[in-house]
């Protein structure tokens, strides 16, 4: 379940707008070409050497290089920037240590630009101090600071946190067996969002273990996703046999996983008579395998009228003559 908002893809340094500083830029990608391999030549890849001045200048160069794929060069302009104390030429390094796997350095700077006002990275340290800390306390304050600076995510981070401060606050003050399924459920949610895995799949097995059909889904996914399938199998079949047409599914892979393919084919053939296209298509596949390729055309084509991409390939696959396909001229 997604909760922070951030962006999803790579980092990368953001344009300064404020302008060159002393310093003559160079003028199209062949002269940037030229004193990217000065910098490299004298040194200044280290990050020991400053030939330039003024941090807008070098955070503007850095921008520059990494543009133009000279990684070593623009992390050293980013952080000649940093050291000035410019917030976004802090925040550029910041992502350049994200970016090399060096966490520890990266919350220094992005500290440094959050302080200097710079509202992403206030936002993104907030995140820090949730993901790797789990202190929503801390992170709360990062994020409000990220709101006050104008962050457009940092409003739904807000929100977030403090509901999930809250909601543990009340679920403190009461005996945790006495809670309602419901309620431990909804805490599953809130410590999911705020990234305590293992708070949230406690609260999601005690719902679950009170007949709550979500949370049984949910703490077979939780345990599925520390790679423990025998340990999720047993929430997915009690989610299953409550209905969940998801957990039937979820089941069968877990079944596949476990070299039990008669298993598999049963939750899948349960889900699919449920209408899970997926269910449907992945049924047609251990049909054809088992040389059943009349059933098995049968399941492909309700999946793809369920709506399914992957049964129109398997159905184009398997069954790719014209007097194979009653949807022929539908493809």
């Amino acid at each position: 379940m997604t909760w922070l908002r951030r962006k999803r893809s790579t980092p990368k340094p953001a344009v300064d707008e404020s302008g060159p500083g002393s310093f003559v830029l160079p003028e199209g990608p062949a002269e940037l070409d030229r004193l990217a391999v000065q910098l490299r030549a004298e040194g200044y890849a280290d990050g020991k050497t400053v030939i330039l001045t003024g941090p807008e200048s070098l955070d503007w160069l850095g921008v520059q290089l990494a543009n133009r794929g000279y990684g070593p060069e623009a992390e050293a302009a980013f952080r000649s920037s940093a050291a000035f104390g410019y917030p976004t030429g802090a925040y550029n390094y910041a992502l350049t240590c994200v970016l090399a796997g060096r966490s520890t350095e990266a919350r220094e700077y992005y500290r440094v630009a959050a302080e200097g006002g710079h509202a992403s990275a206030a936002n993104r340290l907030g995140a820090m101090f949730l993901d790797v800390d789990g202190d929503p306390e801390r992170a709360l304050g990062w994020f409000e600071r990220a709101l006050t600076a104008g962050d457009p995510d940092a409003e739904h981070n807000v929100a977030v946190t403090r509901e999930y401060i809250a909601a543990r606050a009340t679920a403190a003050a009461t005996r945790r067996e006495d809670l309602d399924p419901g309620v431990a459920y909804r805490m599953g949610v809130l410590a999911e969002r705020a990234r305590d895995d293992e708070q949230a799949e406690r609260w999601f097995q005690q719902a679950a273990s009170a007949g709550h059909t979500e949370a049984a889904l949910s703490a077979g996914m939780a345990a599925d996703r520390r790679r423990d399938e025998p340990g999720a199998m047993p929430w997915y079949r009690l989610a299953a046999d409550a209905g969940s047409t998801e957990a039937m599914f979820n089941l069968a892979l877990c079944c596949v996983g476990q070299g039990d393919p008669a298993q598999a084919e049963h939750w899948y053939r349960e889900a699919a008579e449920a209408g899970h296209a997926k269910a449907m298509t992945n049924l047609g596949t251990l049909l054809m395998e088992r040389g059943d390729h009349s059933q098995s055309k049968t399941w492909f084509e309700r999946a793809y009228a369920a709506g399914d991409g992957m049964a129109r390939r398997a159905l184009q696959e398997y069954f790719p003559s014209a007097s194979d396909s009653p949807t022929e001229g539908s493809w």
